[in-house]
């Protein structure tokens, strides 16, 4: 079987609708194509200046592990490196040295301009000067200010350069104070609108680099009164969802990121494949909206207005049909399936114009109109459309037609047909709500669950291994790859740190085997090995989300997972839980571990007093300990005693001179116990020169007065002899080996 292709996408954060909507659409591509994706959330890089101590924990901007993650995308598994260096990086300095350590690889740029490098990016000044035109042709702004992105991202400055070249190309100068710098997100960019609002109290129109920076603005403005789209207009770019969510509706520059994604996926093929790429650039076009003052309805009115004449002419009617759907169609159009919604609401739209204004042949019925626009939203297409912007549409359309001289059955006729249209939409609004918030809850619910299932891990590593994997079902992950390092490994800042030579795959899961744990002989896989590996299954699939594993500053290894777009807005969270749950299970196989070379060391000790010294009459540790639970009573309040007396430094001693009088000594130690602790006793070596006794007592009296005894016996053998009784009482979390090791602690 010949090995897929393999891209790594490298990009900043899951959470945010612009990157997500990039692996959506790399996602898209990587299916058709059938490449392995490996997607790399990488955070932002530092430069010195920035706090490095601030952990992913935190929720900070951090480096996210980047040697881990550069190097996972460094290896011989992957074929091409597609990366947003402008995203990633704070300065130029920093992408420079991110790109060094990807030198010997295809790269791919994402959204920036690197010479030598082939790269995709948007159209950043069309739909600026787009935007700026209308204002100026169709609004009559004079006084359009900007809010600027960062000086050093070279999309911001495009789109800087935009501004400045409309505005001298419609007359327009720019005066000192017309544009303030901010960064492309809301919380950072509060002061820098701020500060264009009070430079220019008389601004007409602002221009946004970005929809956040938008929406920060939008903030402002409603706090002093100021009504966007009436008294001040706003543009943004990016046309993101939240451009609809925002009242006004945000008008924006159209750059579909979906696009990018899947666009970069396709280039990227074709460079694997040996292709010489250079310059890629993807469209952008200015959208209107309210906030900027369009009126959606002025392509309607002048249909009212002709309201006498009629519509006489398809060419009418397919201009007024495709204005009335740019209104209604709010989806990106980025596949086959948005452009096929496209042209099934135009046609709905068609019918109805023909049907009762066009003087043509009447060829559909009301019920024909009805039906194939009940097929058309069930079919998806409100996913692609504004259902407000709909019924605004029809009831244009409706009092179009009642001032027409029309008879009372053809009024009842459309006036039937339009609301039995919106009853429809309504019905299926309701189900698509509800199925929203059931999905939603659904998630909710599962990444609950899945962090039990992380919480109740147990039962050594490579069970534990085979429970995180077996957790991943709560998120509906299918196929997924843990691997480990042998060891943890400590990256230090500045570390040249790169992936070890090999390292082990614990356990992998996919739709036919479930969760498997895989055996140690084959768990050893080179690193040029991890993506395209073909060892286990045959196959991975198609697209990864790659969580480095790590605590603090030690890196344990990390996870491979395939998981859908509905969890993407819990990836941090997800990611962080991952860690603990890998941290702890690495802290407790190192316990086990140490509990048990301990025990094996007691094992030794006893060997060694029961080879050497005569200590008949004393349990081992095993049967000490199970004796000893089986005593244990049964009602609250009981009070049981321990007494424990270590021989260490006659231990030590009697290792380095092997002397007879020693030996002797540490013999007389345990018959001290036996002597001082009478009734219902039992007496144990516990390993490491300790002896121990254990008995219920009525009197608590009576344990104070065995100490002294022991205590005064003791010292008057060997004075380095230490000893402790404890009296405890019974209650039903009380475990023996609790008790035992507790008084063992007293004495060293």
């Amino acid at each position: 079987m010949s090995r897929k292709k393999s891209i790594a996408l490298i990009i900043e954060q899951l959470e945010n609708n612009f990157f997500a909507n990039i692996v959506q659409g790399a996602k898209m591509a990587a299916q058709e194509l059938g490449l392995n994706l490996l997607v790399v959330e990488f955070g932002r890089v530092h430069t010195k200046g920035h706090k490095k101590e601030q952990r992913y924990q935190d929720y900070h901007y951090v480096d996210y592990q980047r040697n881990t993650l550069i190097s996972l995308a460094n290896t011989g598994g992957v074929d091409l490196v597609a990366l947003g260096p402008g995203t990633l990086c704070d300065d130029s300095s920093a992408a420079k040295e991110l790109l060094e350590l990807i030198a010997d690889k295809k790269k791919l740029i994402i959204s920036d301009n690197i010479p030598g490098c082939a790269c995709i990016r948007y159209d950043n000044k069309k739909g600026i000067k787009e935007a700026v035109r209308y204002l100026v042709k169709e609004k009559h702004c004079s006084r359009i200010v900007m809010l600027a992105g960062p000086k050093d991202n070279d999309d911001a400055n495009e789109r800087l350069d935009a501004y400045r070249e409309a505005m001298h190309e419609n007359g327009l100068t720019i005066s000192s104070g017309m544009i303030s710098y901010g960064e492309f997100t809301a919380a950072e960019s509060i002061n820098a609108a701020r500060e264009l609002m009070e430079k220019n109290p008389m601004a007409e129109a602002f221009v946004c680099a970005n929809d956040a920076m938008a929406i920060a603005l939008y903030r402002l403005l409603k706090e002093k009164d100021i009504r966007i789209g009436k008294d001040v207009y706003v543009v943004g770019f990016d046309n993101g969802v939240e451009c609809m969510q925002v009242e006004p509706q945000l008008a924006s520059v159209n750059a579909d990121s979906v696009n990018l994604g899947y666009e970069a996926m396709i280039i990227g093929s074709r460079m694997i494949d040996g292709e010489s790429v250079g310059m890629t650039v993807t469209d952008s076009y200015f959208v209107p909206r309210p906030s900027c003052g369009f009126e959606p309805y002025s392509e309607l009115m002048q249909f009212e207005k002709r309201r006498d004449i009629g519509v006489n002419t398809f060419y009418d009617i397919d201009r007024l049909c495709d204005r009335i759907v740019e209104y209604i169609f709010t989806g990106i159009t980025h596949d086959y399936q948005s452009e096929c919604q496209k042209k099934l609401i135009e046609d709905s739209i068609r019918r109805i114009i023909s049907r009762y204004f066009g003087n043509v042949v009447k060829r559909n019925t009301s019920d024909d109109i009805y039906n194939e626009f009940a097929n058309m939203i069930e079919r998806g297409g409100l996913e692609y459309m504004d259902p407000n912007r709909l019924f605004r549409v029809f009831d244009t359309i409706y009092n179009m037609y009642c001032t027409k001289d029309m008879t009372m059955t053809g009024r009842s006729e459309i006036e039937h047909l339009l609301a039995k249209m919106k009853r429809k939409v309504v019905e299926l609004l309701s189900v698509k709500a509800e199925n929203i918030r059931k999905i939603d809850e659904n998630v909710e619910r599962n990444i609950t669950r899945f962090f039990v299932s992380l919480m109740s891990l147990s039962g050594g590593m490579e069970n534990e291994c085979l429970g995180v994997l077996k957790s991943l079902e709560k998120l509906g992950v299918i196929n997924a790859y843990l691997y480990m390092y042998d060891e943890p490994v400590l990256n230090r800042e500045d570390d040249k740190w790169v992936l070890p030579e090999s390292l082990l795959l614990k356990a992998y899961r996919n739709r036919e085997e479930g969760a498997v744990s895989v055996p140690r002989s084959r768990q050893r896989v080179s690193r040029d090995e991890i993506i395209g590996n073909l060892i286990l299954t045959g196959r991975i699939p198609e697209t990864f989300v790659v969580i480095d594993l790590f605590y603090d500053v030690w890196q344990y290894g990390f996870i491979l997972l395939d998981i859908t777009n509905d969890y993407y807005q819990g990836m941090d969270i997800i990611g962080y839980q991952l860690c603990n749950a890998v941290h702890g299970m690495v802290m407790r196989d190192k316990e086990r571990k140490y509990l048990l070379e301990k025990e094996e060391l007691a094992e030794k000790e006893l060997s060694y007093i029961s080879e050497e010294i005569d200590v008949a009459g004393f349990l081992d540790l095993r049967e000490f300990e199970g004796m000893a639970e089986s005593m244990m009573p049964d009602s609250r309040g009981s009070i049981m005693g321990v007494s424990v007396m270590g021989t260490g430094s006659l231990i030590e001693m009697d290792k380095e001179y092997g002397s007879r009088s020693v030996k002797d000594m540490i013999k007389h130690c345990g018959s001290i116990l036996k002597e001082n602790c009478p009734g219902e006793n039992i007496f144990g070596y516990m390993g490491n020169g300790v002896f121990a006794s254990f008995g219920l007592f009525d009197d608590p009296e009576k344990i104070v007065e065995i100490a002294g005894q022991i205590s005064t016996k003791a010292g008057e053998l060997f004075v380095p002899v230490k000893t402790a009784v404890s009296a405890f009482r019974y209650h039903e979390e009380l475990k023996i080996r609790d008790i035992l090791l507790e008084s063992v602690d007293r004495i060293s």
